[in-house]
């Protein structure tokens, strides 16, 4: 996020790496590969991007490296490759405010071009993230906690789920989203993020997220932060504490003390073996008898 052009509520990432001069012709498959320095950066620091496969076969080439984030991306630096393609430079991050950023570049070899693969670096001091892959600081997103809507119409498929099921949300279109832009989902007691989607050109909002097995049950909250509008809206949500799969709760529960409790389960199992047994031999005896 660029300093410059960033309010209380952030301009963010657009979804994807956008190559720098988008105008360029198609782009063709990376043949090459970049890389970053560091995937995590101290606030104001540089870092260095390098590549292969920029292979100018004597034409003039260049490749440029750049920030994504809107239609022409956020440049960063040139670098003049090598006969063999490879290529590296520094660049400062200064101009960013703190949070995740996705370092894109574009090799340009006069009568063609590519892109690299987007790589995705932290800038800053993580500790201050609910999640590193959220676009918003833990003091931000308290902020989106505090003022959601919660009679704006977000729905979900379920108001009970259990940890690791799916969970569909759905919002109209008249609840603030912008067309386009990314919303992250959240469920908050502690606040987990649990997924991003892409509002639709009318701004509704729809997708499904996983719930995450760690979750713990107990009562909480979906928000829905749209990332470009600020737009938050919110729903309750019940986590159950029953885990699939989780079928010997009953033992595991028992107190130190519940020997008699035990011993009961295990005669209980061998009366149901002693029961089927009498059920077969009295069906035995059943087909042993003359027919009158």
């Amino acid at each position: 996020m660029r300093k410059s052009l960033v309010g209380s509520f952030a301009t963010v990432l657009a979804a994807g790496a956008l190559a720098l001069g988008a105008a360029l012709p198609a782009q063709a498959a990376s043949p090459g590969e970049m890389t970053v320095s560091t995937a995590k950066v101290a606030s104001g620091g540089s870092i260095t991007v390098s590549g292969t496969g920029c292979v100018a076969n004597g034409k003039p080439a260049s490749v440029d490296v750049g920030v994504s984030g809107g239609q022409w991306g956020d440049y960063l630096a040139t670098a003049t490759p090598k006969a063999d393609g490879t290529w590296s430079t520094t660049a400062s991050l200064s101009k960013y405010d703190d949070g995740p950023l996705a370092i894109v570049a574009t090799c340009d070899v006069y009568t063609s071009s590519f892109r690299y693969d987007a790589k995705s670096i932290f800038l800053g001091d993580s500790s201050k993230w609910y999640d590193t892959k959220s676009v918003f600081s833990k003091a931000q997103l308290d902020a989106f906690f505090a003022k959601a809507k919660s009679d704006a119409g977000l729905a979900l498929s379920t108001s009970t789920v259990k940890p690791g099921e799916s969970l569909t949300v759905s919002v109209p279109d008249d609840a603030g989203y912008f067309g386009g832009e990314s919303v992250e989902v959240w469920a908050h007691s502690t606040p987990v993020l649990l997924g991003t989607l892409t509002a639709a050109a009318n701004g509704s909002v729809s997708g499904t997220v996983a719930i995450p097995s760690t979750l713990p049950a107990g009562s909480h909250t979906v928000y829905l932060i749209g990332v470009m509008s600020g737009t938050s809206t919110s729903v309750p949500l019940a986590v159950s504490g029953s885990v699939p799969g989780a079928a010997t709760d009953l033992v595991a529960e028992a107190s130190p003390n519940s020997g008699l409790f035990i011993a009961g389960i295990a005669a209980g199992v061998a009366g149901l073996g002693l029961l089927a047994a009498a059920g077969v031999q009295f069906a035995r005896r059943r087909r042993e008898q003359p027919s009158l």
